[in-house]
């Protein structure tokens, strides 16, 4: 240095804490620990985060016809449907709602088919019956058609 004297700081003397803090940070481990768990408790009754899918699917080949509808309850995660359950996650939200009675869709009859799903798609309650009786409800039976097909491959 060129002032001349050397200039170094005094060394500072580390104290012990004083007790209040010494409890404190003491305590804080147990404290997050105890935090860390009862929010586990809470994710864990909340379902961690994950929905619930449980629905029942009635699939009628022709509607009013002779023939018998076929019924599967789907619960979803499973194994076992898992493809059903894939589909049925795939259906967009405004599937669920009904075609507005002002709705301008074309007058085509796509047969005679009818689907009904009841139940709870991604903890959102639906009841909802699908046709093929014109353009719109043609459009929202074949958003369901993977998840009732899946569904009766897997019954």
């Amino acid at each position: 240095m060129a002032s001349g004297g050397d200039r170094t700081k005094p060394a500072r003397s580390i104290s012990a804490p004083e007790p209040q803090a010494a409890r404190t940070r003491a305590r804080w481990p147990r404290a997050c620990a105890w935090t860390a768990s009862a929010c586990v408790a809470v994710a864990i009754a909340a379902g961690c985060g994950t929905s619930e899918t449980s629905v029942e699917v009635v699939y009628d080949p022709d509607g009013d016809g002779p023939a018998s509808s076929t019924q599967i309850d789907l619960r979803c995660p499973s194994d076992e449907q898992a493809s059903a359950c894939a589909a049925l996650a795939d259906v967009p939200d405004e599937v669920w709602d009904p075609v507005p009675d002002d709705a301008a869709c074309t007058a085509i009859d796509g047969g005679p088919e009818e689907a009904t799903i009841v139940g709870m798609v991604d903890s959102r309650e639906v009841n909802a019956t699908f046709n093929r009786t014109n353009g719109c409800e043609i459009d929202r039976f074949e958003a369901v058609e993977r998840v009732v097909e899946a569904a009766r491959s897997a019954a």
